[in-house]
């Protein structure tokens, strides 16, 4: 295994260096000697395996997200929280910084618009008034809409 990685030449350095200010501030501020109880350093791979993220780089965790969409939304079916789910956590990386996170604020301000027709939907839409599409095409006729 290759030592000189990230993780170990930038991360690991300064996860050492902050410990020890953090370690160097006086007691009663309600500091100090946090080497045992700091957790700067939350993420390692076996920590990563339980929470069912697969990399560093995956930053949610979906296997939490659709159970916290459908407590939220609980009257829409789960292909929709899904395309919602995909949604939220789509790559934004050609984006800047801050314009991925706007356009995340903006969807969970707002809502993801997800598609109303989707297969497999219950219960399909019927037209329930027969003397609908006669009252359209009199609409449609009467304002020459039928060749727009």
């Amino acid at each position: 295994m290759n030592q000189f990685t990230e993780d170990q030449l930038v991360e690991q350095t300064v996860i050492s260096l902050v410990k020890k200010l953090w370690d160097d501030l006086p007691s009663p501020a309600g500091f100090g000697k946090a080497s045992k109880t700091c957790h700067i350093n939350a993420y390692k791979d076996e920590d990563d395996a339980k929470l069912g993220r697969e990399h560093r780089g995956e930053v949610v965790l979906k296997k939490f997200l659709l159970p916290a969409l459908q407590k939220l939304n609980p009257t829409l079916p789960e292909p929709l929280l899904t395309m919602a789910m995909d949604e939220l956590t789509r790559d934004r990386s050609h984006l800047s910084l801050v314009n991925a996170n706007h356009e995340i604020y903006k969807l969970l301000r707002d809502g993801a618009t997800v598609p109303l027709f989707y297969e497999n939907r219950v219960p399909r839409l019927e037209n329930v008034n027969a003397d609908l599409e006669k009252d359209l095409n009199k609409v449609m006729e009467f304002y020459d809409l039928r060749h727009c």
